[in-house]
Parts: C-alpha cells; structure tokens; sequence
C-alpha cells in the first residue's frame, strides 16, 4: 500500500512543480534543487521496492519486448513513474548543471532518457493487462505518444488508447443495463 501511495504522492509532486505553478515557474538554484530532489525521490522509489515490483520482461510471439507483472497495479506504478521521467526530462529547470543531471539520471542525455521512458511505458500498456488497468494507463500512453520518435511505437500507443476509448464507451452505454433495478 505505501509504494502505491508513494507513486500517487510522488506523481503529484512532479505535476505539480512542472504544470501547477499559477505564476511564474522558479528560476536558478530554487527551481535546480527541487528538480533534482524529485529525481532523487523517484529514484529512492524505484531502487526500493522489490524487483517484482518493476516487472518481467519478454519477448512476445512478433518478438516485441512486453512484460509480466504479479500484480497489474504494478504495471500502472511503473507506468506512472515513467511518465513523471519524461515530464521532468522534458521540463528541465532554467539552469540545470550538468553534475545534478547526470548524477541522478545517469549518462544518457534528456531526450534519450525520455525515448527510454517512453518506450517503456508503451510496452508495459501492450503488455497483457487487465482493462480496469489499462485506463490507468491512459495519462502515460498518451504522453508516450507524444514523445515518442518511433512512428511504429507512436502508432501502436495511439491504437491502444484508441481501444481504451472504445471499450470506455461501450462500459458507458452498458452501465445503465448493468444498475439493479430498485422498486
């Protein structure tokens, strides 16, 4: 329950610092250490839960990389811990050093961290998941789409969200037969 919890408080923290602010986003060193404090935060998240928790990975049968999770909220914690990669990676702070990005991100350079997070996300939501799962999964994929370079990948992540929106609808069209009648 408290990494799920984690991943919720977590996510809005990010959305908050890239997306909330009603005036003006902070510059300079403000703007740096919280950036690179969320990346800290994350990272403690993801290097602190069991390795289950990140999934399998595997080849499907047209040899597309998918994953397998013990639990399907798993999937939709790793999707939204990849999507907050991408919102931090494609809304740097005014003045990031080079130090703080590479010590919490690694070697790869913003736009390649974003391509890894995005590819990702659009195979875990490929993957075989539940449908209650996959409209979780609708923030992430859409953002994927977004930035993701690969067409191909592009294309299947706008197909997927496409079926969402179908399968959202028809649950919509249904729910009224579905409501016990009361009298």
């Amino acid at each position: 329950m408290s990494d799920a919890l984690d991943t919720l408080r977590l996510c809005g923290e990010v959305v908050h610092f890239i997306f909330g602010a009603t005036e003006e986003a902070p510059r300079g060193k403000k703007s740096v250490n919280q950036w690179s404090a969320l990346h800290s935060d994350w990272n403690e998240w993801v290097h602190g839960y069991p390795n289950t928790l990140s999934g399998r990975d595997y080849e499907d049968q047209q040899s597309r990389r998918r994953y397998w999770f013990p639990r399907s909220s798993f999937a939709a914690a790793m999707c939204f811990y990849h999507v907050c990669q991408i919102f931090l990676f494609s809304h740097p702070p005014n003045k990031t050093p080079t130090a703080a990005t590479t010590q919490t991100s690694g070697a790869m350079d913003p736009e390649t961290q974003i391509q890894h997070h995005a590819k990702n996300i659009i195979d875990i939501a490929l993957s075989n998941m539940p449908d209650g799962v996959l409209v979780t999964m609708v923030q992430p994929v859409f953002h994927s789409a977004r930035h993701v370079h690969d067409a191909v990948r592009r294309d299947e992540a706008i197909l997927l969200l496409r079926d969402i929106q179908s399968q959202v609808e028809t649950l919509g069209k249904l729910r009224p037969l579905m409501t016990p009648m009361r009298g």
